[in-house]
């Protein structure tokens, strides 16, 4: 009530939003038919694409690294926290997982209760292939020992 109705909007043209120009403020135009083959994403920094990465959660986070391979490259030069399921069939793939992941300075290894967990020589790997680990957090690895 007391509000003017609003103008009808054609159907078919409601996904077009643009223009098909778009005029900046000193007088250039610039066609959108040549803006969408240009990649902006290549014009940051890889530490503002990191930047970014950082406030994403760890879902969308891994989704982006999917989009091309520096943006993979980017993600796991810039996570610091790290949480990996520690049972043993892990093993084979700790490698590659902390060539990729070599910036990491927290991890935290779980394992379930039921499940036969890492040991004493994955711990060592770990420590030789993670240089900048800070901390390390243990939940119910039962094979490893106090040596």
């Amino acid at each position: 009530m007391g509000q003017t109705p609003s103008t009808a909007i054609d159907p078919s043209d409601r996904f077009n939003i643009l223009s098909p120009a778009i005029v900046y403020n000193d007088g250039v135009e610039f066609s959108d038919e040549l803006d969408k083959a240009r990649d902006f994403t290549g014009d940051l920094p890889d530490d503002c694409l990191a930047y970014i990465f950082q406030f994403l959660g760890s879902g969308d986070r891994k989704r982006c690294s999917l989009v091309c391979k520096r943006w993979l490259r980017v993600d796991g030069g810039s996570r610091y926290r790290l949480s990996l399921n520690a049972q043993s069939e892990i093993l084979s793939s700790l490698p590659s997982v902390f060539s990729r992941f070599d910036s990491v300075t927290k991890l935290a290894l779980r394992c379930d209760r039921k499940s036969i967990s890492l040991d004493d020589d994955a711990l060592v790997l770990i420590s030789l292939r993670c240089q900048k680990l800070t901390r390390l957090k243990l939940r119910g690895c039962r094979e490893i020992t106090d040596h």
